[in-house]
């Protein structure tokens, strides 16, 4: 049985960061590997997630947060932390890359992806851990990782030549990330579903905690607050008359009936969309799994780190999801066009097996 070393966001207490390296491990495991994620420790993936800061020189603005928001916070935080003991097999923590040596487990290939772990802007740098850059000969390929911002390639174009030259395999999950590694490797990159798209929804139902609200509900989630997302979310809820069940620290007025939900556990977050009547959002998972659970929904684009969002859309055929203010949305809604999710599902089916059969010929090619 082939070892496969994970290296990804498994630190950050994100929804999308945690379900992904979630996925990842399982389709390997389901397809006859031996898969650990990578322990690895940076502080800047870490640092968004804490109670407080003490990097934040701003102390009154920091206590402040941790007064209105630190039970919140606590609680979200605990949730991911028995996410991560009770769903993924990590291996010891590791705080620089020469500490791979240490490592026990002796790894076949290493995996880096998915999410956003090429953008310098979350990691705080173009990462070894997550370019593999180390000197040894084990095989290296990278799994639908994402830049989340063309541009940050356009402005480091030598250092993304150098540290991306020596993986063995590259596949990411956007059209343009393909289209301007391709120019500047001078090699074929490969675009492939997320992981969390590796698996059916058979198996994410098999996972799920089984959470019900009492009347029908718009979820809401975002991870850049678009000014014209709030809008258009306060234009559905009061159109249709529904409650806003919307996973965010703050309490969003969107209408008289709300919830805001903060300390979700992954699966619990997955749980709230599965049970939703509609999702508004400006995430790329909450938008995978609106599609995974066949939900009525609707995304509005960051205009710098949407292209992840509309690269899987076109491949689904679902970009008319895409909403930009109230008018689009209005218009959009008039013309009433209904999903034709047996077309999705076929087109999802045929793309897993693609991006499925792609790493496995990787992971096995000698």
């Amino acid at each position: 049985m082939k070892k496969i070393l994970n290296f990804t966001f498994q630190r950050a207490n994100n929804y999308g960061a945690q379900l992904q390296a979630f996925a990842l491990q399982e389709f390997l495991k389901n397809n006859g590997y031996d898969c650990k994620i990578c322990d690895c420790r940076i502080d800047a993936i870490e640092e968004p997630y804490k109670i407080m800061s003490f990097k934040n020189k701003n102390i009154i603005r920091q206590l402040a947060k941790v007064f209105v928001y630190g039970f919140k916070t606590f609680k979200r935080n605990y949730n991911f932390k028995k996410f991560r003991r009770n769903y993924l097999n990590l291996t010891d923590s590791i705080y620089k890359t020469s500490d791979l040596n240490n490592i026990k487990y002796k790894a076949d290939a290493y995996i880096v992806g998915s999410d956003q772990v090429w953008n310098p802007n979350i990691v705080g740098e173009l990462s070894d851990f997550y370019t593999l850059n180390f000197n040894n000969n084990i095989k290296k390929i990278s799994y639908a990782a994402s830049i989340g911002d063309i541009r940050y390639v356009e402005n480091q174009e030598i250092e993304f030549t150098q540290k991306l030259a020596h993986i063995d395999y590259i596949s990411v999950r956007e059209k343009d990330a393909a289209e301007i590694l391709k120019k500047l490797l001078n090699r074929e990159i490969q675009i492939v579903l997320d992981p969390t798209l590796l698996l059916d929804v058979t198996y994410w139902d098999s996972k799920l905690p089984n959470i019900k609200e009492k009347e029908k509900y718009i979820f809401t989630y975002y991870v850049s607050s678009e000014p014209e997302y709030f809008d258009i979310v306060k234009y559905m809820s009061k159109i249709e008359n529904k409650k806003v069940i919307h996973c965010s620290k703050k309490n969003n007025e969107y209408k008289s009936k709300n919830k805001s939900i903060f300390n979700l556990g992954p699966l619990e977050f997955l749980s709230y969309i599965k049970n939703s009547d509609k999702v508004i959002t400006t995430s790329f998972h909450a938008t995978v799994f609106s599609i995974i659970y066949h939900k009525d929904f609707f995304v509005v684009l960051n205009k710098h780190t949407g292209a992840r969002i509309k690269s899987l859309l076109e491949i689904v055929g679902l970009t008319d999801r895409i909403v930009s203010n109230v008018n689009d949305l209005e218009n959009k809604l008039r013309k009433k066009s209904e999903i034709d999710w047996e077309s999705v599902d076929k087109k999802i089916i045929k793309e897993r097996e693609k991006s499925a059969n792609w790493l496995i010929s990787k992971i096995e090619n000698e």
